[in-house]
């Protein structure tokens, strides 16, 4: 004997993908404003970190052979915000001192 199935029902359509989540936003920095552009050509500046680790610029620009360097003794971890460009052609060091209790 012959027996006969029906054809399966189709598939449900797949639901539509799930678009990911907008970047966080930085409301820190929104309300500082941004005044001055950093701009080092040749030689070695350093940033005071000693009472705080952020700085705020338009843009930064480490030119060839200049040198960005972390200071402060006990000072805090640098944080470089800027509104435009970060250019970084020459060194930012961070290489901090020595350990202490």
């Amino acid at each position: 004997p012959l027996l006969y199935a029906p054809p399966s029902p189709p598939a449900p359509p797949s639901p539509p993908p799930i678009a990911p989540p907008p970047p966080p936003s930085l409301p820190c920095f929104a309300t500082i404003p941004a005044s001055s552009a950093l701009s080092v050509t040749s030689g070695t500046m350093t940033l005071d970190t000693s009472s705080t680790g952020k700085f705020y610029y338009t843009d930064v620009m480490i030119g060839s052979g200049a040198t960005l360097k972390a200071g402060g003794g006990n000072g805090y971890p640098l944080t470089i915000f800027a509104t435009g460009t970060i250019t970084v052609s020459g060194t930012i060091d961070v290489s901090g001192g020595g350990g202490r209790n």
